[in-house]
């Protein structure tokens, strides 16, 4: 029986006990893990993250009430009870950025600034910095299921899982392709002579990714079986491959993009009640089985992956605080992101928006809205997350000051 109809038959708590006694195959196994969880469309940050009850412009939801729920005050409805339940369970584990000013409405450039914080060619997302920052030991460092990656200069961290990787791990020839295990130093010399050969910027760091992925055949080897029958195609599969990348200490970070409900999308330009309200219902009910996954299966520090696991659930955009003519909200360069887990100092809110869903400038060391204080912006959101893995963020971001309020310590 393969993996895949293990997880159909067992679910994430199945596959939780199967991985619970397994020991990691890595070093550094009691860092900090995270997983990003990719959003696509511009959510309505005010039908859950950002209520404005009071507000003269903002047409939120007319069927919620502002309840806090672990602490964080929400727009809580009777067509979302994932949302209440997730956050009565993970609430005092959950911060909420509001107010995070992507500074434009193209889908495109939204998602690249919310992946890298900036706009610069061949800018780097944090996940494949993260990887290459301190995934040294993982045989794949930022392991990517699904969704957007910006790897930049950081390629040989960023691993597309797919049925061509672990099929050469596992001694299968790509179709067309003549790959005898006995030629591995032929084709690295290979690929070094073309790499010396190319004559463009960056040359010689593409060659040294090449021969550095090769290098993890090997390594592949031996844990391909791990992901036998993976197709990797639906959401639960995508949840378990990160769970047991995780566990068994292959990966120091994860991304995804979580699927949607039948007749729902987040880019709500028509319906947007409907579709915000099944989304959020939807989103809230894959996110409570990520979360128990997490909490159900064995770190590789010993504890459980909740205790080292960061997950950043993010969107590229927001929607208008008005609806349109066709009852929808078109694209808004305010949004709101979640991060959940370990290392949080939960149970709380930072940043903000006024009462027509522009952002407020913030201390970023508590999050409090101040004169003296500065937008969020995704560079201060992500240079934060990027201090959690030890990551200096100041070459990256000259001059930008660190989002540090929703971390403890």
């Amino acid at each position: 029986m393969n993996r895949r109809q293990l997880l159909a038959g067992l679910g994430l708590g199945g596959l939780a006990g199967l991985l619970s006694g397994r020991r990691a195959r890595a070093a550094g196994v009691d860092d900090p893990l995270l997983i990003v969880y990719f959003v696509k469309g511009g959510w309505d940050p005010s039908y859950v993250f950002d209520p404005h009850p009071l507000s003269a412009v903002i047409q939120g939801d007319p069927e919620s009430e502002l309840v806090e729920v672990g602490g964080i005050p929400l727009a809580v409805a009777a067509s979302r009870p994932a949302v209440t339940d997730f956050f009565a369970a993970y609430g005092p584990q959950s911060v909420v950025v509001n107010g995070v000013a992507v500074g434009s409405i193209s889908h495109v450039t939204c998602t690249r600034l919310m992946y890298t914080g900036a706009l610069v060619e061949g800018s780097a997302d944090m996940a494949s910095r993260i990887g290459a920052g301190c995934g040294a030991g993982q045989i794949l460092p930022n392991l990517i299921l699904s969704g957007p990656r910006f790897p930049g200069a950081f390629g040989a961290s960023a691993i597309p899982l797919s049925s061509l990787l672990f099929g050469v791990a596992q001694g299968q020839s790509p179709a067309g392709a003549a790959y005898v295990a006995d030629d591995e130093a032929a084709i690295r010399d290979w690929l070094r002579g073309e790499a010396e050969g190319l004559r463009f910027p960056g040359a010689s760091a593409l060659g040294a990714d090449l021969v550095t992925g090769l290098g993890r055949r090997a390594e592949l080897e031996a844990v391909a079986g791990e992901f036998d029958g993976y197709t990797c195609v639906t959401e639960a599969e995508q949840v378990g491959a990160a769970l047991t990348a995780l566990s068994l200490g292959l990966s120091r970070c994860v991304c995804l993009e979580g699927d949607v409900p039948g007749f729902g999308q987040w880019d709500s330009h028509q319906d947007n009640a409907g579709n915000q309200s099944r989304c959020y219902e939807h989103l809230f009910g894959r996110l409570s089985t990520l979360m128990a996954g997490l909490s159900a299966t064995a770190g590789p520090a010993g504890g459980s992956l909740l205790d080292q696991t960061t997950v950043l659930v993010l969107s590229e955009m927001g929607r208008t605080p008005v609806e349109n003519a066709a009852g929808g909200k078109d694209h808004w360069p305010y949004t709101s992101a979640l991060l959940v887990g370990a290392g949080l100092d939960g149970g709380r809110v930072v940043g903000a928006t006024d009462d027509s869903l522009v952002g407020l400038a913030v201390d970023p060391e508590d999050g409090l809205p101040t004169d003296a204080g500065a937008r969020i912006g995704p560079a201060e959101l992500l240079a934060g997350l990027l201090e959690r893995f030890d990551i200096d963020p100041d070459p990256i971001w000259p001059g930008v000051r660190p989002l540090r309020a929703p971390w403890s310590g």
